[in-house]
């Protein structure tokens, strides 16, 4: 009897933490439907390193992640790299001094040091939060949002790739590649993986589909400077998504009048994804638009608010 109240209790939390947050779940084979641009293009946030500037939540960490996801349906962008011990982790920088209270390279510490450490958030004040596994984020982000992945430092793609299929999250995972030779081994590795790849001209786009990339598995980031409408225009004609970084432009504005007015001009000119450091604040001025793509719908799950 006490067994199955404990199990009752355990599911109606897990059922009322659901409702709480914003989720997207995309069905098997369904990630490029997800993020076809072509009809009914789903304006989204993807919250640059998880989400930045928030006191208490630093970035790359799975609080944060979960903190974003309370306010808006965004997908995540975290930073991969790996121990001396060849255990992939969430971390940005090569050293761990700016985001954590540790010293030194990050791929010269065992992940039973690194796990010890704490992180810092943006005022660089220690949290409670740690170091998580890549393994962990996958597993979380199942049914729950998708991760753009950028892999960092000499992390073996090959690797990245085995525990995106070894954890079945090749619906919710997006890897970010710098260069054609790199988005050529991920196609080839799995290619159903989708593939964030940095096409700022005509000709980059060219090379990436003339190279055999399919159009379906393309996410395009054109930068973070210079609004392209003709490039934006034969993306959307393709379906590929364009991504714009707003962290040097629009993030940087702190009369929130003014930095909504640029969110909505990115959007206007046909940009379709804001990858900011200020991802609250762009998803709050996102939402009533995402409400009116009926297409997309089926992918978005909206939290039960209390009355």
């Amino acid at each position: 009897m006490k067994t199955a109240y404990f199990f009752a209790l355990l599911l109606a939390l897990m059922l009322s933490a659901c409702s709480s947050a914003y989720r997207i779940v995309v069905p098997s084979g369904e990630l490029p439907l997800f993020f076809d641009y072509s009809r009914n293009p789903l304006p989204l946030v993807s919250a640059h390193r998880g989400g930045r500037f928030r006191n208490g939540f630093p970035e790359n960490s799975l609080a944060t992640f979960k903190e974003v996801l309370r306010h808006n349906p965004a997908i995540i962008e975290c930073d991969v790299h790996i121990s001396r011990d060849s255990v992939l982790l969430l971390l940005h920088d090569n050293t761990l001094e700016r985001t954590t209270t540790g010293r030194g390279p990050v791929n010269a510490r065992d992940w039973k040091s690194l796990k010890k450490l704490r992180l810092l958030d943006d005022r660089r004040a220690e949290t409670k939060h740690r170091i998580p596994k890549l393994k962990k984020v996958l597993k979380w982000a199942r049914k729950t949002t998708v991760l753009t992945v950028d892999i960092k430092g000499k992390v073996p793609l090959e690797k990245v790739v085995a525990l995106i299929e070894d954890t079945r999250t090749e619906e919710y995972a997006v890897l970010i590649v710098y260069s054609l030779e790199e988005a050529l081994l991920v196609h080839r590795l799995n290619p159903r993986l989708m593939i964030s790849a940095g096409i700022t001209s005509t000709e980059d786009l060219n090379a990436y589909l003339q190279a055999g990339i399919p159009a379906q598995n393309l996410l395009a980031f054109t930068g973070t400077r210079r609004i392209k409408p003709e490039l934006y225009h034969r993306l959307q004609e393709l379906g590929i998504p364009v991504l714009f970084g707003t962290f040097d432009t629009a993030d940087t504005v702190r009369k929130e009048a003014a930095r909504d007015q640029l969110y909505r001009t990115y959007l206007e000119q046909g940009i379709h994804i804001l990858a900011t450091d200020r991802p609250l604040d762009a998803g709050e001025l996102l939402l009533p638009l995402q409400r009116e793509i009926e297409a997309k719908q089926d992918y978005l799950r909206w939290p039960k608010r209390k009355n």
